[in-house]
């Protein structure tokens, strides 16, 4: 129960510095005074406003006033009345098409009942309240469900525990009968030890004796055995010092035969490049002669071109010039020589026409 009662005062004095801290005094103004109108209004489209409905106060970020009922009549101001207290947390945004909001209070009124939020706070107190007392059941609840399942734990640890010294006495009583179980073993293996300890003692000193004279032995075989052993690596040394001083003259030779191919394909390199550049320079000689030729074909074939057109041009003339010749004397040729002339015509015009189809052999190169 006290510690129920100690719950209970720390939720009252939490609630008590949650209202404090929701509530706040404005310091009362100089003197109450009717709204003058705002000196340097900006015309703007749309004013906004906080709304205290509780209060039936209006607030105005933009410029820090403070619009209130004074007396039946709309007083503004930068700081409250004392009568007038706000809780800061409780407004509503506004948005009015005028500097006095209260303007339009009856319809901003209607939107948000005063009655709505007179009671918020009892309210949350009691929403509070009923929370609190939930949750201290759920602890009492929780509390108790730990200390049955404490107990709970605490009969299973006991049976434990007693089951542990019931199997720690059962295994001193195995480990004292294996105790002497090992103490009466380790007897009989004593005497057993001694006894072929003394017969290990005889065969030793046998063996001893053998082992000396083998060991005699196997100087002498050692002996002889490492001397050979230093001969054989002398010759081998010999042997491998000979062998590397010919691998090194081999590689010597090696490198210089490399040098020399090396030294060799950097000059075959050489020559095929000035190969190659001086058949590149033959090329474009062979190329600029030939680009030459053409052009040089190409101005014979415009000068045969030229004068084949001046005497056409020529021939043209002479042929109008006779044909008037022909016309002014042909009343006195018979039919027979306009006959032969025409023919001859036909004949002129086949022999140039055959010109024109064959040019000559130039124009084909």
């Amino acid at each position: 129960m006290l510690s129920l009662k100690r719950i209970g005062l720390f939720g009252v004095g939490i609630l008590m510095l949650l209202t404090l801290d929701g509530c706040r005094v404005v310091p009362p103004p100089p003197g109450p005074y009717l709204a003058p109108p705002l000196p340097g209004r900006v015309a703007v489209d749309r004013w906004h406003y906080r709304y205290y409905p509780d209060a039936e106060v209006y607030y105005s970020p933009s410029t820090s006033l403070y619009f209130y009922l004074d007396n039946g009549a709309w007083v503004s101001g930068r700081i409250l009345p004392p009568r007038i207290h706000l809780n800061i947390n409780h407004y509503e945004p506004v948005e009015i098409e005028d500097d006095r909001p209260w303007r339009r209070h009856s319809e901003i009124r209607n939107r948000f009942p005063r009655e709505r939020y007179r009671n918020y706070d009892e309210r949350r107190w009691e929403r509070e309240r009923a929370q609190r007392e939930r949750e201290l059941r759920e602890r009492e609840v929780r509390e108790r469900r730990q200390r049955e399942e404490e107990a709970r734990q605490r009969q299973e640890r006991e049976r434990r525990e007693q089951e542990l010294r019931e199997r720690q006495r059962r295994e001193e009583e195995a480990r004292q009968r294996q105790e002497r179980e090992k103490r009466d073993r380790e007897a009989r293996q004593r005497i057993e030890r001694e006894r072929q300890e003394q017969v290990a003692r005889e065969r030793s000193r046998k063996e001893q004796e053998a082992r000396e004279r083998s060991r005699k032995e196997q100087e002498a075989r050692e002996r002889s055995r490492k001397e050979q052993e230093i001969r054989e690596r002398s010759r081998k040394e010999q042997e491998i010092r000979e062998r590397s001083r010919k691998e090194q003259e081999i590689r010597e030779r090696s490198r210089k035969e490399q040098e020399i191919r090396e030294r060799s394909r950097k000059e075959q390199e050489i020559r095929e490049r000035s190969r190659k550049e001086q058949e590149a320079r033959e090329r474009s000689r062979k190329e600029q002669e030939v680009r030459e030729r053409s052009r040089k074909e190409q101005e014979v074939r415009e000068q045969e071109k030229a004068q084949k057109e001046r005497a056409k041009k020529e021939q043209d003339k002479k042929a109008k010039a006779k044909k008037k010749r022909g016309q002014e004397e042909q009343d006195e040729v018979v039919p027979e020589q306009d006959d032969r002339r025409d023919d001859q015509q036909d004949e002129r015009r086949r022999g140039k026409r055959s010109t024109d189809d064959n040019p000559p052999r130039a124009m084909w190169k």
